[in-house]
């Protein structure tokens, strides 16, 4: 045998024991680059051998990496789940219903019923399907406390990406309800009604709402950034919200980008065009002092003075007592949607932190299903 073709033999049955001895013992990869190094000074003259060599050395590494990702994973597993059953199974524990998911057992019950047909799934030979009570538990969950979907997951017995689905869908499930909570006063049985309220509360005719502004914070898009950067100094998209006398929205537009003026987003929002076009906002008229005037709603200086939008005269430092007492008792009453901004951010924090969904669908539907 010639002596090239003894260095090839003896090579090759290196490159053999030292794949037999990785598969048998696992050795580390720092014994792997030693025998490497030994194996190069005794074959340096054999340029072919030490790129053989080499290949099969890479070849062994990612064999070896292959070997640990391939671990064996569970189907599911195993999380404490029982506190969620226990409280929707025991009566006596209805008083941490509130704390817990920001409503009563009974609003509990009626949202359960309201989303069946959207939420329910069908029960398969696979394995059964995590409950209606538990998906829409999930997501208030998610609203009320603010926390992550693998922090939510946990505290029901869930997976991070499980989680994560129910509440989309329970969030996309909601919007399409929110004409049944949000409605704006179209007829004018319902305008005269908002009318009253805000008359029996404030002593203030032809009232039916009152209009501003609320910043959601998000973190900076990946394009057109500098729009969503706003005047307190950080990105956010605009809220914009028409409450009545009991605190409740009658219309939202959600989603413009925070540098956008509040009558500007006014203007964009629709609510806007249907008053200028007096296909809202007409009846009941009545007679104020020799003035006919239309239903109304209040807004801060921001807005712009419409025979529908009434706000404070400006106050240069000259104004007359009378005037004075207007303004007093028109930001009184223009306080309604401010408490209601406050009341919906404390009862609902994910809205108090930053939203890190890229899409701003999925942030008007957060905001929406809060609004609701």
């Amino acid at each position: 045998m010639r002596p090239r073709s003894r260095k090839i033999t003896v090579l090759a049955a290196a490159v053999c024991l030292l794949h037999l001895q990785l598969l048998v013992s696992q050795i580390t990869m720092r014994n792997l680059m030693f025998l490497r190094e030994r194996l190069m000074e005794s074959f340096v003259q054999e340029g072919e051998s030490l790129l053989f060599l080499t290949a099969v050395l890479l070849r062994i590494r990612q064999r070896q990496r292959n070997l640990r990702n391939a671990r064996r994973r569970a189907w599911v597993w195993p999380r404490p789940q029982n506190w969620f059953n226990s409280l929707l199974t025991t009566h006596q524990l209805d008083v941490l219903w509130k704390p817990h998911f920001r409503m009563e057992r009974d609003t509990f019950e009626e949202l359960c019923r309201l989303l069946r047909d959207d939420l329910m799934k069908q029960e398969t030979r696979m394995r059964k399907p995590v409950s209606l009570e538990k998906r829409i538990a999930v997501g208030l969950w998610r609203l009320s406390t603010g926390n992550s979907y693998r922090s939510c997951g946990l505290q029901f017995g869930l997976g991070k990406s499980t989680a994560k689905i129910i509440c989309q869908e329970f969030e996309e499930a909601l919007c399409r309800k929110k004409d049944i909570f949000i409605r704006f006063p179209y007829t004018v049985d319902e305008v005269q009604d908002a009318i009253d309220n805000f008359e029996a509360e404030y002593k203030f005719p032809q009232i039916i709402g009152a209009i501003d502004g609320s910043h959601i914070e998000i973190n900076a898009p990946p394009e057109n950034k500098e729009d969503y950067f706003n005047r307190k100094q950080y990105y956010s998209v605009n809220l914009q919200g028409i409450v009545n006398a009991q605190l409740l929205f009658q219309h939202i537009a959600v989603g413009f980008p925070g540098s956008i003026h509040d009558a500007r987003v006014l203007r964009l929002s629709g609510i806007f065009d249907l008053a200028e076009n007096e296909e809202i906002l007409t009846a009941p008229t009545r007679v104020i002092h020799g003035t006919l005037s239309r239903p109304m709603l209040v807004g801060d200086s921001a807005y712009p003075l419409k025979k529908w939008l009434l706000k404070p005269f400006s106050n240069r430092g000259h104004l007359p007592p009378q005037r004075r007492r207007f303004n007093l008792k028109l930001s009184a009453m223009r306080s309604v949607v401010e408490r209601a901004f406050e009341l919906l951010k404390g009862r609902w924090r994910l809205l108090l932190k930053k939203k890190n969904e890229q899409r701003h669908v999925s942030v008007a539907q957060t905001v929406t299903v809060g609004c609701i």
